[in-house]
């Protein structure tokens, strides 16, 4: 058997012919015939050996990142290792409301509203006097509530979870306690860091995803962060969100109090803004670069990692001075950071160092996170955009409409936003292996911009797909 159990092959007639061994050398079963009882039961034995091998090999691979296969390993691997696992962000929007009762009304922060058959809540409380219209912020997701009672709980740095699985909550989670004699509540914080950064009189709390996708709460043991208090009730409110799929809503459509009536208008904008849990792939890759960066990252290989793990970013590209302008001295303590969104072109404004909310937003997430003297350049990610046309020739056997779909589908892949998808290069042979689907003979790529390859030559740029990709199908004549 190999050493390296990445490459050891898990084997049913190895299993059946070691048994079959033991059985002639031992010589007190004789009764292996294929037809027998006795060969069946052999089966059944060599059946759970080679299950029971599988099994482990399994579960080796998955203990180590760099082998690691199931996405519930990668994420509890990195768990582990201290990095914080991303869950979903809510898309938002504005909406144009009116009273049309005679009477104010107060609605208070965190109330349900429905925005075009979507859950929506507001973030700040709202008050509307008769007959007054205003134009409001919402945010999508499902408001709820989790209990927890306290009074048989006596382990210290105990894990509460949500049971709320599949990355759905967001980031706004508030968790307060409610004395059950007096109704004294108190506010606890989440933590910045670990538990051992605080005292015994900070009520903070450890807050982390599973890697189930769940949410879990951690308290401290009164020296490491406060003690969770007897004879109350701890109260967990968080926002289930739709995340990505909640975008693209437009202008336009219904808007409702779910709780007050009186209350009734329409969207003013277009959802937009959500966004869904980074892959288990991303963390594979990057996973060891957050662990290292920890809470400051400081090369451009730690930078580029946490910056990709922040929402909407599909791809992007640190440079410094030497990459930008190695003899201009007035380039130093400055880094440019190019980002290619997810959802979007851009975030908006023009090179160089656009400016607009999105960027606003992005540079005060991250200027705490690098060197305090590093200034931050921003900057839009450039298109190099080509038609692809290709001639796929398939066997008589091929359902020429399937595989033209399957080949426009894969085609599609290639030039999906993703990380390092900025200044790859791309060329003919990229295109004809794709293509190589079931049934195809052979692929001829007809259109590619004249040329053989596609070579970004500013690692602010990538290649983009003008369109959907032509695909013509045709019988082989071979």
């Amino acid at each position: 058997m190999s050493k390296d159990f990445t490459r050891t092959v898990v084997d049913f007639e190895d299993a059946v012919r070691e048994i079959h061994r033991e059985l002639t050398e031992r010589g007190s079963w004789i009764d292996t015939l294929p037809t027998n009882v006795g060969e069946t039961i052999i089966s059944m034995i060599g059946g759970s050996v080679a299950a029971s091998q599988h099994l482990g090999i399994m579960s080796m691979r998955n203990a180590f990142l760099s082998t690691a296969v199931r996405d519930s390993s990668i994420y509890a691997i990195v768990r582990q290792q201290g990095t914080r696992i991303s869950r979903r962000v809510s898309a938002g929007t504005t909406v144009r409301l009116r009273n049309t009762y005679p009477d104010s009304v107060f609605v208070p922060m965190y109330s349900s509203f429905d925005v075009g058959g979507k859950k929506y809540y507001n973030p700040t409380q709202l008050v509307f006097t008769s007959g007054q219209e205003q134009d409001i912020e919402l945010i999508q997701g499902e408001v709820k509530t989790q209990l927890y009672d306290l009074d048989s709980i006596n382990a210290e740095f105990l894990e509460f979870f949500l049971n709320q699985p599949g990355f759905g909550v967001t980031d706004d989670v508030f968790v307060f306690t409610t004395d059950k004699v007096s109704g004294t509540t108190r506010v606890w914080e989440r933590a910045d860091g670990g538990l051992f950064k605080y005292d015994g009189d900070d009520y903070v709390y450890f807050e982390s995803t599973t890697a189930k996708g769940d949410v879990s709460f951690i308290f401290g043991d009164g020296e490491y962060g406060a003690k969770l208090p007897r004879n109350s009730v701890m109260t967990a409110r968080y926002v289930l969100s739709e995340g990505e799929s909640a975008n693209g809503v437009l202008a336009g459509v219904r808007a409702r109090a779910i709780n007050y009536p009186q209350l009734n208008g329409q969207s003013i904008v277009a959802t937009t803004g959500g966004g869904n849990e980074k892959s288990s792939a991303y963390y594979k890759t990057f996973g060891p670069l957050m662990f290292r960066a920890r809470e400051k990252a400081i090369s451009a290989t730690e930078i580029r990692a946490i910056v990709i793990d922040y929402p909407g970013v599909a791809d992007c590209a640190v440079l410094g001075q030497r990459d930008i302008a190695p003899q201009d001295r007035t380039w130093m303590n400055t880094m440019r950071v190019c980002i290619l969104p997810e959802q979007m072109d851009t975030w908006g404004g023009a090179n160089p160092n656009p400016k607009s909310a999105s960027w606003s937003n992005f540079v005060k997430w991250l200027q705490p996170k690098i060197h305090a003297l590093i200034e931050i350049e921003t900057c839009n990610s450039v298109k190099i955009l080509i038609e692809v046309r290709v001639l796929v020739a398939v066997f008589d056997t091929a359902d020429p409409e399937s595989v033209k779909l399957k080949c426009q589908e894969a085609i599609l892949k290639l030039f999906q936003k993703r990380a390092g998808i900025l200044k790859r290069r791309l060329s003919k042979s990229d295109i004809r292996d794709a293509c190589k689907v079931e049934g195809v003979d052979y692929v001829e790529v007809e259109s590619f911009n004249g040329e053989e390859s596609i070579v970004p030559t500013d690692p602010t740029s990538y290649v983009a797909l003008v369109g959907m990709p032509t695909v013509n199908v045709v019988y082989t004549e071979r």
